[in-house]
């Protein structure tokens, strides 16, 4: 006999489960991130399998960090090694995040020019994000210069990418934040000034409020942008981002007189926990650290109306399960499927129809850059899948935060 298990909660939300109080997220006992709380896993009431379909009076989530928790079905929740982890899922508490079928997909990312500026973790969600718009990936690389997508969503989705910052050069020779973004920007026009463009900027541990000063510069000469829901600003990366910068933000855009724009700040998530010859590394205490700084970043974008993604609670749950790199904070992967079914259909994110998916389970300088239009795609059937469960979950809450304009669905402001 299955069960479904979770991590556990604390008292007071364990208190509040029954009648479908929020809940908070999950810890593993391997590194403990909040000590007030167990870890470990146990049994998850009221629900008979990872999959099952949620409450029918579940509302869409209004916010992208809402409680959570990863589920999966366990012949005993005491012992993880009866565990079938190929059916892992993550349940928000009280709510669900819509999942988007391709033709609501490409909809909604219909004429956007998606901009990403930022490291490793930016550019996985980048690739990510391409294969679900487009059905699949043809081309990638682990590009640490400019490169442009012209063809994705049937040529109506360009894609720009520019890597930030080139610590490889020498101090002296690296592009300044300003130029790379400028950079960016130039290879990336015409722009609209609306909505369907989106500049997503952020990485691990780079980004402080010079950057935000020089977006600022470098927008102002790019204008005109318009003050209303249409344009849209994502920031983030992993543990650079405090309540300063989105503070920042505010001033900035209410000088600007861009007060009035979609702003989706992704928060913190795990790596560096591993004690690495030639990187630092974070002891526990310093992970909780970034706990805390998370909830307070959490606080102060929903305070000013602007749109979350809660990745720290969502990568600390499954913080071994860190891809390729050595600071383990790559929760994605690129590789040749072993099939050719559409891979986002290996969604494992519960949802309200019940739908969880399938059951299987370098350059030299910011001026380098590679212009990928329809004649320069690889002319053979070869096709790349981004693989990472943990990737794939805060990649989905950002297109569904993304896109719930579209459904009615957005955060109310606090101004």
């Amino acid at each position: 006999m299955w069960a479904v298990c979770a991590k556990p909660l604390d008292k007071a939300s364990d208190r509040g489960a029954e009648d479908g109080a929020n809940q908070t997220g999950r810890i593993d006992c391997g590194l403990i991130v909040r000590p007030d709380q167990p870890c470990g896993l146990e049994p998850l009431r009221g629900v008979r399998s990872s999959g099952e379909s949620q409450a029918p009076d579940r509302p869409p989530c209004s916010s992208g960090d809402m409680p959570g928790r990863w589920v999966v079905p366990c012949l005993s929740c005491s012992d993880n090694r009866t565990c079938d982890w190929r059916e892992v899922a993550w349940r928000p508490d009280s709510c669900y995040h819509p999942v988007l079928d391709q033709p609501q997909l490409q909809q909604c990312m219909m004429d956007r020019k998606m901009l990403f500026m930022g490291d490793s973790t930016n550019r996985g969600m980048m690739y990510y994000l391409m294969e679900r718009v487009n059905e699949t990936l043809q081309d990638w690389d682990k590009t640490h210069d400019t490169v442009l997508y012209h063809n994705l969503n049937r040529g109506h989705t360009p894609f720009s990418y520019s890597y930030y910052p080139q610590f490889w050069l020498e101090q002296s020779h690296r592009p300044t934040f300003q130029r790379a973004l400028e950079q960016l920007i130039q290879r990336s026009r015409p722009l609209v000034n609306s909505q369907q463009t989106v500049l997503v900027v952020g990485g691990v541990q780079w980004l402080n409020t010079n950057h935000i000063r020089t977006i600022q510069q470098v927008l102002k000469r790019s204008r005109p942008l318009v003050n209303s829901q249409q344009t849209v600003l994502v920031v983030g990366g992993v543990q650079w981002l405090n309540t300063n910068h989105i503070r920042t933000i505010q001033q900035v855009l209410k000088r600007e007189n861009l007060q009035d724009i979609m702003v989706v700040v992704k928060s913190l998530g795990m790596g560096f926990h591993l004690a690495v010859d030639g990187i630092r590394s974070l002891s526990l205490a310093r992970v909780q650290q970034l706990d805390h700084v998370n909830r307070d970043v959490l606080t102060e974008a929903k305070h000013a109306g602007y749109e979350v993604v809660d990745t720290l609670s969502i990568t600390m749950g499954r913080y071994k399960e860190y891809l390729q790199g050595r600071c383990a904070c790559h929760f994605h992967e690129v590789a040749k499927p072993s099939y050719s079914a559409p891979q986002h259909s290996l969604l494992q994110m519960l949802r309200q129809d019940g739908d969880s998916g399938s059951k299987s389970g370098t350059g030299t300088g910011a001026g380098d850059q590679v212009d990928l239009q329809d004649s320069q795609w690889p002319s053979s059937n070869t096709t790349y899948h981004v693989r990472g469960p943990v990737n794939q979950v805060y990649s989905e809450i950002l297109l569904s935060r993304l896109c719930a304009r579209d459904r009615g669905n957005k955060t109310t402001p606090h101004r």
